[in-house]
């Protein structure tokens, strides 16, 4: 049956990874795996036999035809079911159940709802249309005059809903994916609600409000002990409490896992309650006689097990632990004896056919691929280890089996991951996670402190453990032909057939540990707007050198540097950064580099503003790096002195209109060439300094560029009709956030960049813009062009790309 189940599973990730999918498609396949059946049994049927690698070779294409047109028919259904991309904000009205727990916001909560669709809003609770799910934030001052948002509870929901859209670059975290893959189908705000009866026979508002009531008792016991966190995601799977400080220690050692609900612990759980329902079941000769004690056991432990899965939110790796125990248990119960390699088919294929869309998740690599590597490393191998031996061999195991998948997903290396695991793990299957659910009992709430001092003192010693430099190795993003080498090695090591090209295979991981760089050659820049959002981040590349051109927004509870900037330098192979250059004191251009410069090595510091540690940008400032030059064009050594002198604080606090035209008109203004070929990029001056520009002989001559960031992010403030003539870009990109509620870019302006022969890009619909200037032309690749997707929405551009401008593009310059 592995071959089957493998089938399946191959023709399930097939359909998820299209380009493109339609209903078409999927009835298509349907229909080829129909006529496969058909043929086999009409061929059964004629010759009685047929070779068994002939027949056995059928069924695997049939079975791999019926995994695909599932997958393909679910992502129909779900692409029919969602806002279309280019639909705007939708007021909505709706009766709904909060699906998921709330997460506390600095100004609110983030619910998960499942609304009922339009076909379902009438009195009949039971209508079989599904639920549609949308992300939405409830603001702190709407919710005052209402009982609080909890877990499972309905209520009639006025929204106003937008398709689900999110920031994408050419690496680092695709928030869009996610979010397909959780089933959210829009994204909005709460903007009215009121109470409704909710339905008393529906399981899924009964269990989230279990799990609310739950984590409130453990919150209650524990109050803001450091360790409640950790005590609260292994209780019901809320990961939401724990900080980026435990986070770093966590991933750094590389047992970021167990901050999830495990396999290890489902397992543990469902083992003991099979355990005792066993015992139980053997003192009555009765039940003996109605049901063997073994099936009995058998049922009483995968209740166990789903219920601690539902508990846990339901999860991949819980499901994957359900899945395998049934498959396990049932084989057993029926005689046979279940393998490994069958019992690993077996749960994958029912994980992907029960939710096609966890293919898409790193969860689900990780979490399969960890088990599939100790399945392989396990086969052939008879005979009882050494307990020392096996706990070194398990985790030696685990760690190689995750390195291409942790490589690609988080783009780091624990090198203490083995010992941090060797420790950690007993400690939290055996002794945290017992305690834990413990106390969630009544009358045991007390289990719970010592629980959470436990967490303490992991979470104290896994930050020592990882503190050296060397504890972590960042690793930057590889490519598919790294991931294929890596992947084929990893099978010649853990496959249990001895060759004498095993020790050889390890080389194909070279490439993996140090991927090729991304650099461009001496003489060339690669010029990198950032999708950060509504601000501005712009990475400038040579051979040997990387700057950034301000560091993006921040909001309440992130920032850009933190979730974007910081993971995408890594991936790309930056190890520091040379300047860190802000323009001026904006938040959306400087709100990520206090992050930044906490995380990451810079070497230099430069503003347009006064900032301790930092050097004053001005005109005449010029560097040349690796045959690339760089000018600094503005401002000049005249600039208001007040302005120039008032600390940061002040200038993000002031509200006058007058001051802040003064912060965007003191901004650094960078040009950098090279091939012949030049980028400008003005960050925020507005129509006055943009006139003092062109007034400035020495300057003028130099603001012709082929390409540049446009000033304020395409507000009408800027970019007047001289300027647009003076610089004359082939290209012209906009940073923005998609729907920001400043309305940039202003139309007028983006009509006036076209109209004078420039292409016009935009962050919010194309993703992050990469351009590279080398003396054999200007190359031009976008985020949505590089990482396409059959769920995502096609790349748009403000304006078509002009056959005459002398910019090709490309997925990947």
């Amino acid at each position: 049956m592995s071959p089957l189940f493998f089938a399946l599973s191959a023709g399930v990730v097939a359909a998820q990874y299209q380009l493109h999918m339609s209903a078409a498609c999927a009835r298509l396949t349907a229909l080829a795996a129909l006529v496969g059946v058909l043929v086999v049994l009409t061929s059964l049927a004629i010759q009685r036999t047929l070779p068994h690698r002939v027949l056995a070779a059928e069924w695997v294409l049939v079975a791999t035809l019926f995994g695909f047109s599932v997958s393909a028919e679910r992502a129909a259904q779900r692409l029919a079911e969602r806002l279309a991309p280019d639909a705007g904000d939708q007021e909505v009205e709706a009766r709904g159940w909060v699906a998921d727990l709330p997460q506390g916001l600095p100004a609110g909560q983030r619910l998960l709802l499942a609304l009922s669709p339009p076909e379902a809003r009438s009195d009949d609770a039971r209508s079989p249309v599904r639920p549609m799910r949308v992300s939405v934030v409830l603001p702190a001052k709407l919710g005052r005059g209402h009982p609080p948002v909890r877990g499972g509870d309905c209520r009639v929901w006025k929204l106003r809903l937008r398709p689900v859209h999110g920031t994408l670059n050419f690496s680092g975290f695709d928030s869009e994916a996610w979010m397909w893959s959780s089933g959210v189908a829009a994204t909005g705000m709460v903007r009215a609600l009121r109470p409704c009866l909710a339905d008393p026979w529906r399981p899924g508002p009964a269990l989230q409000a279990l799990r609310d009531q739950l984590r409130a008792r453990l919150h209650e016991q524990l109050g803001n002990r450091p360790g409640a966190a950790m005590v609260v995601a292994l209780a019901v799977g809320d990961q939401s409490g724990v900080t980026q400080a435990q986070w770093d220690a966590l991933w750094r050692s590389g047992v970021g896992h167990l901050v999830s609900i495990s396999g290890v612990h489902v397992t543990l759980f469902a083992s003991l309650l099979r355990f005792l329902a066993g015992r139980l079941w053997r003192c009555s000769a009765q039940a003996c006689r109605f049901c063997p004690a073994s099936s009995a056991a058998g049922v009483f432990g995968l209740a166990a097990a789903l219920f601690y899965s539902l508990l846990a939110g339901y999860a991949i790796p819980t499901r994957r632990t359900l899945f395998m125990l049934g498959a396990a248990w049932l084989l057993t119960a029926r005689g046979v004896l279940p393998g490994g390699g069958r019992v690993f088919w077996a749960a994958v294929a029912t994980t992907l056919m029960s939710d096609p869309f966890a293919a898409l998740s790193p969860s689900f690599w990780l979490s399969f691929g960890a088990v599939g590597g100790l399945v392989l490393a396990d086969l052939g191998r008879f005979g009882p280890r050494a307990p020392w031996r096996g706990e070194l061999h398990t985790q030696a195991v685990a760690t190689l089996s995750l390195l291409p998948i942790a490589a690609l997903c988080f783009g780091q290396l624990s090198l203490v991951s083995p010992l941090a695991n060797a420790l950690a793990i007993p400690l939290v299957s055996l002794v945290i996670t017992p305690l834990t659910l413990a106390a969630l009992f009544p009358g045991l709430g007390l289990l719970a402190v010592p629980a959470a001092r436990l967490c303490e003192i992991l979470l104290d010693g896994l930050a020592w453990l990882a503190s050296p430099v060397w504890a972590c190795r960042a690793l930057a993003q590889p490519d598919s032909l790294a991931i294929g080498l890596a992947s084929v090695s990893l099978g010649l090591l853990l496959a249990p057939y001895g060759g004498p090209g095993r020790m050889i295979a390890m080389l194909a991981f070279l490439p993996l540990l140090w991927p090729s760089s991304q650099a461009p050659l001496p003489g060339q820049a690669m010029v990198e707007v950032l999708d950060v959002g509504q601000g501005l981040c712009v990475l400038i590349r040579t051979a040997d050198h990387a700057m950034l051109f301000d560091s993006g927004p921040r909001w309440p509870g992130g920032d850009a540097g933190t979730r974007t900037v910081i993971p995408l330098l890594r991936a790309e192979g930056i190890s520091h950064l040379d300047i860190l250059l802000l323009s001026h004191p904006d938040a959306d251009h400087v709100g990520g580099a206090d992050s930044l410069l906490a995380a990451f090595p810079v070497h230099l510091v430069a503003a347009g503003f006064a900032r301790p540690g930092a050097i004053a940008c001005s005109q005449g400032q010029s560097w040349r790096w690796d045959g690339v030059d760089f000018q600094m064009l503005y401002p000049d050594s005249r600039a208001d002195a007040e302005s120039s002198n008032a600390s940061v604080r002040d200038h993000a606090r002031t509200a006058a209109r007058h001051d802040a035209h003064q912060r965007n008109n003191h901004a650094c203004v960078l040009r950098v060439s090279a091939g012949g070929h030049a980028a400008l990029l003005p960050a925020d001056i507005e129509a006055s300094a943009e006139q003092a520009l062109l007034h400035n002989e020495s300057v003028r001559s130099l603001l012709s560029s082929d390409l540049i960031v446009v000033a304020h992010h395409g507000s009408k403030t800027s970019s007047t009709a001289p300027w647009i003539e003076a610089v004359s870009p082939r290209l012209a990109l906009i940073s923005l956030g998609w729907h920001n509620r400043f309305h940039h870019p202003d139309d007028a302006v983006v009509t006036r960049w076209s109209d004078h022969g420039a292409t016009v890009l935009r962050t919010d619909l194309s993703g992050g813009l990469r351009v590279l200037l080398s003396p054999e032309g200007v190359r031009l690749a976008t985020a949505r062009g590089a990482r396409p997707a059959y769920w995502r929405a096609s790349e748009q551009t403000a304006f078509p790309s002009r056959a005459d401008n002398g910019v090709s593009r490309s997925n990947a310059p």
